[in-house]
């Protein structure tokens, strides 16, 4: 139990990324994606979780990343998951840092 009720639990980016590019469930992908864009929505920090997600490079945006999670899933994916990764993108472009770390 968190101590704190505006603090969410650190997530396990690297995992989540993993899962993403491996599974093949495009109905957990898209619930894993949901529960990502939800988190990042409802955040009393949304700088924290911002944070997370671009010091991970947990997209594959930054030109040093060797992993691309996003082109991953958008090449292979069914049209449900991509909808749901256009859902995340526009919840990252919605703030000041996820806009950063799209661009």
């Amino acid at each position: 139990m968190l101590d704190n009720k505006d603090q969410l639990p650190e997530l396990d980016l690297l995992k989540l990324q993993q899962f993403l590019l491996v599974s093949t469930d495009w109905v957990k992908i898209c619930a894993a994606l949901q529960a990502l864009a939800w988190r990042i929505q409802k955040a009393k920090s949304h700088s924290e979780q911002m944070k997370q997600i671009t010091e991970s490079d947990f997209l594959g945006c930054t030109p040093a990343s060797l992993i691309k999670t996003l082109d991953h899933l958008l090449r292979t994916a069914s049209p449900k998951v991509k909808e749901h990764i256009y859902t995340l993108v526009n919840v990252l472009a919605a703030f000041k840092e996820g806009r950063m770390y799209l661009l």
